[in-house]
């Protein structure tokens, strides 16, 4: 029984890992894309674009 407990906590430490994982990458993907609208904004004035969630949307 312990071992099978061991084993299942093992699989959700896993499965935690990579969900923190995926949500980092979409935080840096959402900082870049951010920063980037922010530059464009600087360099040519224009608040066509705004940052959601990480992509751009018209």
């Amino acid at each position: 029984m312990n071992c099978l407990r061991r084993q299942a906590l093992t699989s959700d430490e896993e499965v935690h890992t990579a969900v923190n994982s995926l949500l980092y990458f979409c935080y840096i993907l959402k900082t870049v894309c951010c920063i980037a609208n922010l530059w464009s904004e600087l360099n040519f004035r224009s608040s066509t674009h705004q940052c959601w969630y990480g992509w751009y949307v018209d």
